[in-house]
């Protein structure tokens, strides 16, 4: 597969990697196929298909439900030709916007399933998002801002954008992965939030679960994350993830939900399906996230 070349943005987009193209071993992708099987990992027609799970936040601010799709961590993954078994997984779904919480891209492979996800989301619904460590990885990250909001994608950083849906109205605010050389993650959740209209539900999209803590300081309502890749592997009911980035081993926040007194967390464990580490009872996820009145 070669990289997409549909103009200059992505061109220079390709320009900026950090090496050349590689793709994952055949072989390698075989045997994880077999141990999924054995796992119980679903398989269609020869693709991974993402496990759903459904998340219910309620709240005071809405007089009616709002739903939204969030994804994560997609690391350049492929679901059928043009990513279409993944939209049409979201279609089935009647999402009233779609939320993403970065490390879409991947630096080490083909650029053409990320972008074939994002032009494909954006024809049809709202799509927000924010920046992961890995585009941060490449060498011109202001190039990858531009290319992600070029196909239709509002991305957030230390922003907080209105939604409206069906008389509603939802701030869905954003800040950059902690990996960025600005190094400004801070002054963007500050900004982030004073942003944000208090009397609206509030929605922070951030990369980094670990900094859970952090966020509760900050009124919203809903904080959506990803990066901890579930944990890779899970013990089902005793150890919910063994390994994640910057928390270690047996992370505290390797996906599912947290509810602390006036905020839920969610964390999404990824759509990545090739890994150094293949994932054991921790199958690629999307998540839905309704958010219903009291």
């Amino acid at each position: 597969m070669k990289l997409i070349n549909r103009n200059i943005l992505q061109k220079n987009l390709s320009r900026s990697l950090r090496g050349g193209v590689k793709h994952p071993n055949p072989g390698i992708i075989k045997m994880r196929m077999a141990l999924w099987k054995i796992f119980g990992v679903p398989n269609m027609r020869g693709n991974v298909v993402p496990v759903i799970r459904n998340y219910y936040i309620r709240t005071k601010k809405l007089r009616r439900p709002v739903r939204f799709v969030h994804l994560s961590d997609l690391h350049a993954c492929l679901y059928g030709t043009s990513q279409a078994h993944l939209i049409q997984m979201i279609a089935k779904l009647l999402p009233d916007a779609v939320l993403m919480s970065g490390d879409l891209l991947e630096a080490r492979f083909d650029k053409a399933p990320a972008d074939e996800l994002l032009r494909g989301l954006a024809r049809r619904w709202p799509c927000y998002d924010v920046m992961g460590n890995h585009e941060f990885a490449y060498d011109n990250y202001h190039t990858v801002k531009k290319y992600i909001r070029s196909v239709g994608i509002s991305l957030l950083d230390g922003r907080c954008s209105q939604l409206n849906v069906r008389g509603e109205t939802i701030n869905i605010c954003g800040i950059d992965d902690p990996k960025s050389p600005e190094k400004n993650f801070i002054g963007q959740l500050q900004a982030a939030s004073v942003a944000a209209d208090a009397d609206n539900f509030t929605i922070l999209l951030t990369h980094r679960p670990e900094k859970a803590a952090l966020y509760t300081r900050y009124p919203f309502d809903l904080v959506l994350s990803g990066h901890a890749h579930g944990g890779q592997w899970r013990i089902p009911e005793l150890i919910n993830g063994v390994y994640a980035p910057n928390q270690g081993l047996f992370p505290k926040y390797a996906g599912g939900r947290y509810d602390f007194k006036n905020q839920v967390q969610i964390v999404n464990r990824g759509l990545a399906y090739h890994s150094r580490i293949p994932r054991f009872f921790n199958p690629p996820e999307i998540v839905v996230a309704d958010i219903v009145p009291y």
